[in-house]
């Protein structure tokens, strides 16, 4: 779909796609750009889409550390940056240049898509730029929302297979 809109001057970041429920666009929907995740779709009109920004301050996604697979999350700001947070270890050093991708869990973003890429080494917590510019770009992609595979209820204690 074709970028027609972003909010670039408000610390609220949405964008408007020219596609929408006409389109089988959906809420819910996870948003990309050639470089990255963009957002997720939060509501249509027949022929519009409006996407919440993954650097919009209500924005969070659950990512990974590419290196190592150290589970963060990452949290909009409103000022075209975004804060990466350590989801498991306490003291974690996020190091200047760390990638990170959408971790497939919770459902919506699938995994593996690169989100953001930290600036400055800290711990815990740190500042981020996104792999994605809407305001750069003119074509985006909606991805039907990721749901993980449910996993296999386990066995019954003295059942025989």
């Amino acid at each position: 779909a074709r970028v027609v809109s972003s909010s670039a001057s408000s610390t609220r970041r949405f964008a408007t796609l020219n596609a929408g429920s006409r389109q089988r666009v959906r809420a819910g929907q996870p948003v990309l750009g050639p470089n990255g995740l963009i957002g997720r779709v939060i509501e249509t009109s027949l022929n519009t889409a409006r996407i919440l920004l993954i650097i919009d301050p209500e924005s969070i996604v659950p990512v990974r550390r590419a290196r190592d697979n150290l589970p963060a999350i990452v949290v909009g700001r409103g000022d075209g940056l975004v804060d990466v947070r350590s989801a498991s270890v306490a003291n974690a050093p996020l190091l200047a240049g760390d990638t990170f991708v959408t971790s497939g869990a919770g459902g919506i973003f699938p995994p593996g898509v690169p989100v953001a890429q930290v600036l400055r080494s800290a711990r815990d917590s740190t500042t981020a730029r996104p792999f994605a510019n809407v305001d750069a770009l003119d074509i985006a992609i909606v991805q039907p929302a990721y749901f993980p595979e449910a996993a296999a209820p386990p066995a019954a204690a003295g059942a025989t297979p």
